[in-house]
């Protein structure tokens, strides 16, 4: 919708107030009726008289001062008295007396004056003067009873150049009222008066109208010479002088003015079935109202319209301000790139931008956007405040900002969270391994830029999940500072040929826990190499680390710099092969380690099979045999000071996004435990069997060599013997000595719930 349309309502009311004072041509003088004076037969009994006369009525109503005043005259220098006692004369003048000693002046050929009825009239082309206004009518009646002059035949009124027409005529000079019927006609818009019309024809692009044809106006009052309302159903158009320039033109069952002192109205209320139709296009309501002097335009009640490149507008309620355009209510916008509902809407021509605000809902081909606020304009649309919706294959998502391209359809997006976003990846192409990646989830996403309907990369942060439909397929959770998706077969598929993480990667899933400096995913053959600094653990594999991790079909290959604890031993190798079906590890290149009752192992190969417990080496060399690995202190019942306090401090952590204790506990519990501590209504002790369970899985955790996380530790001070343990490199910690290190970050995490070994003895 465009506000150049509205501009244009200003020339409506300085057309209206144009026609205050009209002027009338002249007119060809009428045929003398055929009852006329030169043939009538006078009776004996009557007579006739020559000489200047005058015939007069007075005001019937009893007068509170002084003597009655005459109400009308007609001056004539012949009269003759005919049957009935009527007075007929001819070459008339008259005067109709209205209020404050004003008068109206007629001139007429023919006339008749009766007494008795207390009415005179005139006919044989009657001219009628009142300020500059003339109008020419073919007969007048004065009823002196009821104070008024009226012809129910033709009338032509002019004032300088405007000229209307009518279908009857009713004057009321105690007033100054005139009552018109089936007017049409057109009134000029004078220069002096025209100024504010070419304002705003500047201001909107439209052309400086200059005339207004009234082509409709049943019923019309006008009051001391100026428009005061029409009814019935009024119709008329502005036009310009150049003649290539379409006119404006309004349409209402009833227009009224309203005047602010001066002869221009200041404000024109418009009433049923308003329609305004011009070159922008169309505005239409149930009412209208025109401020003239504030130049504001308000349209009421079932306000709906057209206005290209707009193809379609509805609202309660559209305002028109200089340099501004405001919707209210139910507002409804179409246009080519789609639609968008809102509580309101404001459009700043200067700008040539919409602001929605308040339950915005923008549906268009690339998906439906739902916000607080929108800002649209013709290259983009901004939407602010809980923002949420779908977009191409995004089934739904939230964020705090989307800046969306009108044009491509691309969008950038903040803060995003998105669930069940279909990649594309066709039915039956699931595999039989664990992994699969049909759906992503993307639970932080602090900017995402989308492409073609795709997302393109995500930075600042990122955290989402894969996940898929396959038997037995277990989700992938992935976070890293920035995501890049790339796609290479050119196709519209959302299923990127490749994701390429950087900075902070950390996977859990299928494969365990996984931690390195970059990672490329290739989801189409499920292939995952993770490079710098790599870590983790598997189901099989306590702690690991290498220079790279391969992830491909049933393996996992670790390259460079290898490190694994496992169930069996501790080893290093330059290489090192699992096989995720079979469970086979094979270490190659250098390998150095300890095992049960083996210590100060090297080999140039070692393969081990848990199926059997059997390990083969190649070039091997053992140090020492039988000497067992030292005892593993556990957490027991009775360091737990109060069960109940415990979990409900670890859950409270849990909660916060800052990484402390008990969000990285909780995070490494199998998912059930999880979920029945979120049932679990805190101050409640748990039973002896939860409490035997979670002491089990704490124990499991504690034996971890990646329990310590040095942002969840933060703050945490712990003893000196165990910060002497966090200081040493985890690989070469004996398993006792993980054991040791990771119960005393527990106990200096929570000092008043958790005992040393020394206090339970």
């Amino acid at each position: 919708m465009r506000y150049r349309l509205l501009a244009a309502f200003i020339a409506v009311s300085i057309a209206a107030g144009c026609a205050d004072e009209p002027v009338v041509p002249e007119l060809e003088p009428a045929d003398a009726p055929s009852n006329g004076f030169q043939e009538q037969t006078v009776p004996d009994d009557l007579f006739s008289a020559t000489g200047e006369i005058e015939l007069m009525f007075y005001d019937q109503r009893p007068a509170e001062e002084g003597p009655r005043q005459p109400t009308f005259k007609v001056s004539t220098p012949s009269t003759t008295i005919v049957e009935g006692g009527r007075v007929a004369f001819e070459d008339a003048h008259a005067v109709i007396f209205g209020r404050d000693e004003t008068e109206t002046r007629l001139q007429a050929a023919y006339g008749e004056f009766d007494q008795q009825s207390r009415e005179a009239s005139l006919s044989g082309g009657v001219t009628l003067e009142t300020g500059t206004m003339q109008a020419k009518l073919e007969d007048v009646i004065w009823r002196n009873e009821d104070r008024i002059a009226r012809s129910e035949n033709p009338v032509v009124i002019v004032d300088l150049e405007s000229r209307l027409e009518a279908a009857s005529f009713t004057f009321r000079p105690e007033d100054e009222s005139l009552y018109l019927t089936n007017m049409t006609g057109s009134v000029v818009l004078e220069a002096e008066d025209a100024k504010p019309a070419d304002i705003q024809a500047s201001e909107a692009d439209m052309p400086a109208f200059t005339r207004m044809t009234i082509t409709n106006a049943p019923e019309v009052h006008m009051l001391g010479g100026r428009f005061e309302s029409i009814t019935g159903g009024v119709v008329l158009r502005l036009e310009a002088d150049d003649p290539e320039a379409e006119p404006l033109e309004l349409r209402a069952e009833e227009a009224r003015f309203v005047y602010g002192g001066g002869s221009l109205p200041s404000q024109v209320d418009l009433r049923g079935a308003v329609e305004v139709t011009g070159p922008p296009g169309a505005i239409r309501s149930e009412r209208a109202t025109m401020e003239l002097a504030d130049r504001r335009f308000v349209f009421e009640s079932n306000v709906r319209g057209v206005s290209p490149p707009v193809e379609e507008f509805r609202a309660e309620r559209l305002t028109y301000m200089p340099g501004l355009i405001r919707l209210d209510g139910s507002v409804y916008v179409s246009s080519p790139q789609g639609t968008v509902n809102a509580d309101n809407a404001e459009l700043k021509p200067e700008q040539d931008t919409m602001v929605f605000t308040g339950n915005v809902d923008m549906t268009s081909p690339d998906g439906r956007i739902r916000s607080d606020q929108a800002e649209v304009d013709e290259n983009r649309a901004v939407f602010t405040g809980n923002v949420r919706g779908a977009m191409a294959d995004i089934k739904e998502f939230r964020a705090s900002r989307i800046i969306h391209s009108m044009e491509t359809g691309d969008a950038e997006l903040f803060n995003l969270q998105v669930r069940d976003m279909d990649l594309g990846q066709p039915d039956g192409d699931e595999s039989e391994g664990p992994i699969s990646l049909r759906r992503m989830t993307i639970e932080r996403a602090p900017r995402v830029v989308l492409e073609r309907g795709r997302v393109e990369r995500i930075t600042g942060g990122v955290d989402f999940v894969f996940s898929g439909d396959a038997p037995g397929s277990e989700p992938m959770h992935i976070q890293s500072e920035e995501a890049r998706f790339i796609y290479t077969n050119g196709e519209a598929r959302n299923l990127p040929n490749e994701v390429r993480l950087i900075g902070g990667v950390t996977v859990d899933g299928a494969l365990g826990r996984i931690r390195s400096g970059e990672a490329q995913l290739s989801p189409g053959d499920r292939r995952f190499v993770f490079t710098r600094s790599v870590r983790g653990s598997t189901p099989e594999i306590r702690h690991f680390e290498a220079d790279e991790l391969t992830y491909a079909a049933d393996r996992i290959y670790l390259n460079g710099n290898v490190a694994v604890e496992h169930t069996e031993g501790d080893i290093r190798a330059d290489q090192a092969e699992l096989d995720t079906t079979t469970q086979h590890m094979v270490f190659t290149g250098n390998v150095r380690g300890s095992m049960p009752q083996v210590q100060g192992l090297t080999a140039e190969r070692l393969r081990f099979d848990p199926t059997t417990e059997t390990v083969e080496l190649d070039q091997a060399k053992i140090d020492r045999f039988g000497e067992a690995a030292p005892q593993v202190v556990e957490l027991s019942e009775a360091d737990v000071q109060d069960w109940g306090e415990l979990l409900d401090r670890m859950q409270e952590q849990a909660e916060s996004d800052v990484p402390n204790p008990g969000n990285r506990l909780i995070s490494l519990l199998p998912s059930p435990i999880q979920e029945g501590l979120e049932r679990r209504p805190r101050g409640t002790r748990p039973d002896e069997a939860t409490q035997h369970v979670i002491l089990d899985e704490l124990n499991r955790i504690l034996r971890r060599r990646d329990l310590y996380d040095e942002d969840a530790w933060e703050g945490v001070v712990p003893d000196p013997s165990t910060a002497e343990l966090v200081a040493r490199d985890p690989l070469d910690l004996s398993d006792a000595e993980v054991a040791q290190r990771n119960h005393g970050l527990l106990r200096a995490a929570y000092p008043d719930l958790v005992a040393s070994h020394d206090e339970n003895g």
